[in-house]
């Protein structure tokens, strides 16, 4: 049948695509051929089996840094596995099964990690009794993507702001909160470089965020330059400086 997509990922091998649906729990797996048409490359995407979940319709998919497995999650934040490129499902009751799932890497240098749900970003969705993270505006994560060098994740929330764990946060832990956006966060994406987070949401705004200095704050996560402070903050950096200066003549 034909579906609206919902989510939609290149294998990092480069020789598959899965895509999910928008509305069910469908997706599907396809082989990325490239031919030649004279001198010139083109691709020709074949599809190679469909994956069933259910009943919560699917949210998000990562694969595994290898490219054989494809991890799925649903919006009732149910997790599930399926082997590339034959998309058979991976039972985690059975022991064979689980031991493939846990040896599995799942991001790395050149592959990040995606997904708002899993047991590497578990502890970004908790909250405490006062319905608030750690005392910020309470809101819902939508969006996040993990830093390929640096052990960071950025996330963003419905509320429109920008928060910066240290990445794996299997746990509640503690974050930078930044805001900027006057809607929710669709969508968070590092540069190639990891130096800025750019964030696009339902305000039809797209800021980016440097990051001022990975190493700083350890073991707190760093501090990301919002964009409306900036330029205050250097010159007021500057004043200090001059103000030493003075004082030592």
């Amino acid at each position: 049948g034909s579906w609206s997509i919902g989510d939609m990922g290149f294998a990092p091998s480069g020789e598959f695509i899965a895509a999910t649906s928008a509305s069910s729990p469908e997706a599907a797996i396809y082989h990325v051929v490239v031919q030649l048409r004279g001198i010139m490359p083109y691709l020709r995407v074949e599809k190679r089996c469909s994956l069933q979940g259910g009943p919560s319709p699917f949210h998000e998919l990562q694969f595994s840094e290898d490219s054989s497995l494809l991890m799925i999650t649903d919006k009732s934040k149910n997790i599930m596995w399926w082997r590339v490129p034959e998309g058979a499902r991976l039972d985690t009751m059975q022991g064979d099964d689980l031991g493939v799932i846990q040896s599995a890497i799942w991001f790395s240098d050149s592959h990040t990690w995606k997904p708002i749900t899993g047991f590497l970003v578990g502890g970004i969705m908790a909250e405490s009794s006062g319905g608030q993270y750690l005392g910020m505006a309470s809101s819902a994560i939508v969006s996040c993507e993990s830093a390929r060098r640096h052990q960071l994740l950025a996330a963003g929330t419905t509320c429109g702001r920008v928060r910066l764990f240290h990445f794996p946060c299997p746990a509640m832990a503690d974050c930078h909160e930044h805001w900027g956006h006057a809607a929710a966060i669709s969508s968070v994406k590092w540069t190639q470089d990891d130096t800025l987070i750019t964030s696009g949401g339902k305000d039809n705004c797209i800021i980016q965020w440097r990051i001022i200095d990975p190493e700083a704050a350890r073991p707190a996560p760093p501090a990301i330059e919002e964009p409306s402070t900036a330029a205050a903050a250097a010159a007021a950096t500057r004043g200090a400086a001059g103000g030493r200066r003075g004082g030592g003549r």
